[in-house]
């Protein structure tokens, strides 16, 4: 969407338990990016807005589905992407370990 630098990224990422899937495991992410648009001009000819917030989840090793959205103002655009952040963890998302750690969850029974 935007070639420019971002100024919010973060990512959380669920492992553990999970019973509604085969596996009964999870090992899933939440990925949101706040760029400011590439042009503004174009932002502002099709009232897309200035900023562009991109979320992307799925699980690790996956392409995982993305959901683009536009806001007007770089405060709207932190607000909204730091409320999806906090949202995933009170639903026991966590900041991202290290591979080790990931992989031992993966491997437990």
């Amino acid at each position: 969407m935007s070639d420019q630098e971002p100024i919010f990224h973060q990512i959380v990422e669920y492992l553990g338990k999970n019973h509604d899937n085969a596996s009964g495991k999870s090992d899933k992410f939440y990925e949101v990016t706040v760029t400011p648009a590439g042009n503004p001009d174009f932002a502002k000819v099709y009232g897309m807005g200035n900023f562009v917030e991109t979320r992307r989840w799925g699980k690790y090793g996956a392409k995982g589905q993305t959901k683009v959205v536009w806001h007007l103002s770089e405060w709207v655009a932190l607000q909204s992407a730091k409320a999806q952040i906090k949202a995933k963890m009170s639903k026991g998302y966590t900041r991202p370990v290290n591979a080790l750690t990931r992989l031992a969850s993966i491997m437990e029974d």
